[in-house]
């Protein structure tokens, strides 16, 4: 997906804290704009403590919609969905509302996890995004990109080759496919490297 990597802190449930990825150790404080976030609920449908990872990105739709009601506002356009995304998240005090859409790809816990914190970190990737679309947060698995879980080589490049058809038609931009060990034992033995697991 190509949007801006965020972090959403959720304390007993209560979405508390929106924060950008930013260079990594620090990111921008955005809670002011979750309201206008697709996909990401105030409140989880339980009373978790949990930090859950995804990107905020703008739809075609949304990206028209957010163009159309800036410049009836006097702005300039957007120049492409994920600008339009990232200016939208920053912006403080506007007269208008743009809505942009959240995809999670991951969960931690926080202090205060209790007994989640251990299960969160030995569920397999494909089993954590479950949980987390449980709670009622979006993910891609309702979208033509859902994660799939493969065994060989060649189902993998399969899988590529499928993206790489549907991304002209997909109502949102990407940027590249990532590919992820499911295990939980698999994602630590590979590693990770400064940005990302390996």
């Amino acid at each position: 997906l190509d949007g801006l990597a965020v972090a959403a802190r959720y304390r007993e449930g209560r979405l508390e804290r929106l924060i950008t990825r930013g260079d990594g150790t620090a990111g921008e404080d955005v809670s002011h704009a979750a309201p206008a976030v697709v996909g990401l609920p105030e409140r989880l449908d339980a009373p978790v403590t949990i930090e859950v990872r995804g990107e905020i990105l703008m739809t075609n739709e949304q990206f028209e919609q957010g163009n159309a009601i800036r410049t009836e506002h006097g702005g300039a356009p957007f120049a492409n969905p994920r600008n339009g995304a990232a200016g939208t998240l920053r912006a403080k005090d506007r007269a208008y509302r743009v809505e942009t859409t959240f995809f999670a790809y991951g969960a931690l816990p926080l202090a205060g996890s209790g007994e989640l914190a251990a299960t969160l970190t030995e569920l397999p990737h494909s089993e954590l995004l479950a949980y987390v679309a449980g709670l009622g947060v979006h993910t891609a698995a309702a979208t033509e990109v859902a994660p799939l879980r493969v065994t060989t080589v060649e189902e993998v490049q399969a899988r590529v080759e499928e993206i790489g058809t549907l991304r002209a038609a997909l109502p949102f931009g990407i940027d590249g496919i990532v590919i992820k060990a499911d295990l939980a034992a698999d994602q630590r033995e590979a590693g990770s490297g400064t940005r990302a697991p390996r």
